[in-house]
């Protein structure tokens, strides 16, 4: 007759056979996630509500040393592949067993550095909560509500570059990249729009007298 032995040591880590009876003894004491981040969504009539959730951070300080206990860790990493990029994940048994995947990912090559590692976080924040089977309360509609709604509000209303060309002054179309850039770093307007008006900007200035970088 098979049977199922576990240890429980000293500093309270539990030992087990394998992944599998590593991970049930895990989701028998599955870890509650508390909500939080805050984050604020602006409604189409400009009201502005804010709700709740768990990131990355809440879930990993609640999860992991739970894995840990039971003898499990949780690996990524980005990796470039041949039909594109992707979180490489792993998550493995200190004895025996595990189990891996792979969570896609947007070319960095042409992704600005700060969405970049917003992708990569929220990549492990979804495997993480897939590959144990943590739910936090209001996650789901938190991360719908952060991706969605922002975007549908932050369709352009301003034709920036226009507005640049139509100014002889290069103090105007620098007050204006000024302007801009506070756009950019909110999410309601794209980098690309900030870089074309640093170059309306350059191409009204005397060399010796140019605006500072886009970047």
């Amino acid at each position: 007759m098979n049977t199922r032995t576990t240890k429980t040591a000293p500093s309270g880590k539990v030992e087990h056979a394998n992944f599998a009876e590593a991970m049930a003894a895990f989701q028998a004491e599955l870890p509650e996630v508390g909500k939080a981040s805050e984050a604020a969504v602006e409604e189409q009539d400009g009201t502005v509500r804010t709700y709740r959730y768990a990131g990355l951070p809440d879930i990993s300080a609640a999860v992991l040393p739970a894995l840990g206990r039971h003898g499990l860790s949780f690996v990524t990493r980005p990796l470039a592949r041949v039909d594109g990029f992707v979180l490489s994940y792993e998550m493995m048994h200190e004895k025996q067993g595990g189990v891996v995947g792979t969570f896609p990912l947007p070319d960095p090559m042409t992704t600005p550095a700060d969405e970049f590692g917003y992708q990569v976080s929220r990549a492990r924040r979804i495997a993480l909560c897939a590959i144990t089977g943590v739910a936090p309360g209001g996650s789901d509609e938190a991360t719908r509500q952060a991706t969605s709604e922002p975007q549908a509000a932050a369709a352009p209303t301003r034709d920036w570059i226009a507005e640049a060309g139509q100014f002889d002054d290069p103090e105007q179309i620098k007050s204006l990249w000024h302007e801009l850039r506070d756009e950019v770093k909110a999410g309601r307007a794209k980098q690309a729009t900030l870089d074309a008006v640093a170059e309306l900007a350059r191409q009204a200035t005397p060399a010796a007298d140019e605006p500072e970088p886009s970047s």
